[in-house]
């Protein structure tokens, strides 16, 4: 059977919609992605690994190019669960909330995702 073009997108799987969000950092503005489901009961933030890892999962200064935290968002918002992916303070779209990326403590960013879990709280009941 031939497929006509109207059918592709029936073939392709939906992705997420997401949308930028900011928060207060300490100098400028903490950045991420969010994605709403509506009804959801649950919402997770992903919060990128260490060194310079944006909120998909990339690092453009080490090579790595794999959008991993997109792609596993994308998988939650199919199975009904919100989130956030953020920027750490200091890089990419947070990169406005320090002068000095180096210049962060395991204390600067507890409090950078407590600040996150209030806005996450906007999406679903339990973060």
């Amino acid at each position: 059977m031939m497929r006509t073009l109207s059918s592709l997108p029936l073939l392709l799987p939906t992705l997420a919609l997401a949308e930028p969000v900011q928060i207060p950092g300490p100098q400028g503005p903490l950045e991420a992605e969010r994605i709403a489901v509506e009804g959801a009961a649950h919402a997770v933030i992903i919060i990128p690994g260490s060194g310079p890892t944006d909120r998909d999962g990339n690092s453009g200064p080490m090579g790595l190019r794999s959008d991993s935290y997109k792609l596993l968002a994308n998988g939650l918002a199919a199975e009904g669960i919100a989130s956030l992916r953020i920027d750490k303070r200091g890089l990419y779209g947070s990169a406005a909330a320090l002068a000095d990326a180096n210049d962060v403590t395991i204390a600067n960013y507890a409090q950078d995702v407590r600040d996150w879990v209030a806005e996450a709280s906007s999406l679903a009941p339990c973060v």
